[in-house]
């Protein structure tokens, strides 16, 4: 049963629109009479069904898509910031910012508006998971620790690519899921104190935006604040993740804020049962710098140190993610051994071979990549354990499926010709290893598959092209 939050009617679900008002139902628990936005139609698609949280810029909820009956995460601006032109600004500098910063340990942002004079919201994707913060303490260790950091800087790395500024990290703002086989998979939440540095910064006068725990020197004294500003916050996040408190972890906001201005950080002495190699102290350390400049300037010179600590080539769970360069020359190593398979059978065919020398020059041209290989080479980068099933697999293929024996090129022989040659172009594919270059967009499980599909088709129908072509 659900009622109408408008009329108070009752009606046989939640989510079930009210004939008598237009507003949809909820549940009787969630019903709140000082509450307008519970069963609202927002933005004529969009209805709030269960109150989630509050933060100090406003309320989330667990509502729905309609037209697609999707699950979605509603944030709406607190009534008492409406007057405040500057923090509706903020508000809507928010929605632009995360719309520009599209990637997978990112929450999406679906929609965002202002519903007559008194909302104003933004439409995500709902995350279904754990704030780092609310995480059980037996899941932490070094390789966790590592996990988290590739994937958070992953996130900002793109973010800063789009001169946005998170300037609000903190384990309440990294939400641990499971997605793409990974129980561990990151998702970095809230922009809503992202500072755009493309010159349209807002600044509020005296008011230091953050959490203090997690705030770096600059933003705690008001000063401009730079992709380091987002490393330091790591830093302290990862602090916390290593010893159980954050660097500075007093309960008075401005102390704790002059503290990350003038304080040394305590020594990192890891919680119990945690071990830590000294290169994964020194990193988190560095992250911690006072001064912006000592710190890792980047999110992709700090994904550059991290890929060096010990923990990152024993994180099992790490999907880690490929150079471009590397991925680059891995696909275009995969279509020169398509074109060698086009043109040693298209010659072969032209030149009236037997069907065996055909067979014998496409086996050839197939032959796998050689680890030698200097475009690939395993040496140049460092292949997490997790690749090495995969290149023994490939190792594994030394014997390349052959094309059946034919004397005349029949529809059905054709056929089996393309089961060949598209089984050959499998075992041209060259293992995946690891990099240091923070390019998932690409190299991102499925995305990779898709590239490879597309790869094969394409060399498939070329073949069938030339063979049709020189038997009419």
């Amino acid at each position: 049963m659900a009622i109408c939050p408008k009329c108070r009617c009752e009606l046989p679900e939640v989510g079930m629109r009210c004939e008598n008002d237009g507003w949809f139902g909820i549940a009787p628990e969630d019903f709140d009479e000082n509450n307008n936005i519970l069963g609202r139609l927002l933005g004529g698609s969009f209805i709030a069904l269960h109150k989630l949280g509050q933060g100090g810029m406003g309320t989330v909820y667990e509502g729905r898509q309609i037209p697609l009956n999707r699950v979605v995460a509603i944030k709406v601006l607190s009534r008492l910031h409406l007057t405040d032109e500057q923090v509706l600004t903020r508000f809507e500098r928010e929605a632009k910012s995360v719309a520009r910063v599209v990637h997978p340990n990112v929450v999406q942002l679906i929609d965002s508006g202002i519903e007559g004079s008194d909302i104003a919201y933004i439409v995500m994707e709902y995350v279904q998971g754990v704030e780092l913060s609310n995480l059980d303490d037996s899941e932490f260790s070094g390789q966790f620790i590592v996990h988290v950091a590739h994937q958070v800087l992953n996130a900002l790395s793109e973010a800063h690519a789009m001169n946005v500024i998170h300037r609000d990290l903190k384990p309440d703002n990294i939400m641990i899921t499971s997605e793409d086989g990974d129980s561990h998979f990151v998702k970095v939440l809230d922009f809503g104190l992202a500072s755009l540095s493309d010159g349209s910064r807002i600044t509020v006068a005296g008011q230091a935006l953050g959490t203090p725990w997690y705030m770096s020197p600059e933003q705690a004294t008001a000063s401009p604040v730079t992709e380091a500003s987002d490393i330091y916050s790591l830093g302290c996040v990862l602090y916390e993740m290593a010893t159980s408190k954050p660097p500075f972890p007093g309960n008075r906001p401005y102390n704790v804020m002059m503290q990350h201005v003038n304080a040394q950080v305590p020594a990192l002495v890891p919680r119990p049962g945690v071990e830590l190699s000294p290169e994964l102290v020194q990193f988190i350390m560095k992250c911690l710098e006072k001064d912006p400049a000592d710190r890792y300037t980047s999110a992709n010179d700090a994904l550059e140190a991290l890929h060096n600590v010990p923990e990152w080539a024993v994180d099992v769970q790490c999907d880690p993610s490929q150079s471009i360069k590397l991925s680059v020359l891995q696909l275009s190593e995969m279509g020169r051994k398509s074109s060698d398979i086009i043109s040693e059978m298209s010659d072969a065919i032209a030149s009236g071979e037997s069907p065996a020398v055909i067979r014998d020059a496409v086996q050839s041209a197939s032959a796998p990549i050689s680890s030698s290989n200097p475009t690939v080479s395993p040496s140049a980068v460092s292949a997490p354990p997790g690749n090495i099933e995969e290149i023994s697999r490939y190792d594994a293929m030394e014997s390349a499926p052959t094309i059946p024996s034919f004397s005349a090129y029949s529809k059905a022989e054709l056929k089996e010709l393309k089961q060949s040659m598209a089984k050959a172009e499998y075992k041209a594919k060259p293992a995946m290893t690891d990099s240091d270059d923070g390019f998932d967009f690409l190299l991102h499980g499925k995305n990779l598959k898709i590239l490879i599909a597309v790869g094969v088709i394409v060399s498939i129908l070329l073949i069938l092209a030339i063979i049709l072509a020189i038997k009419e």
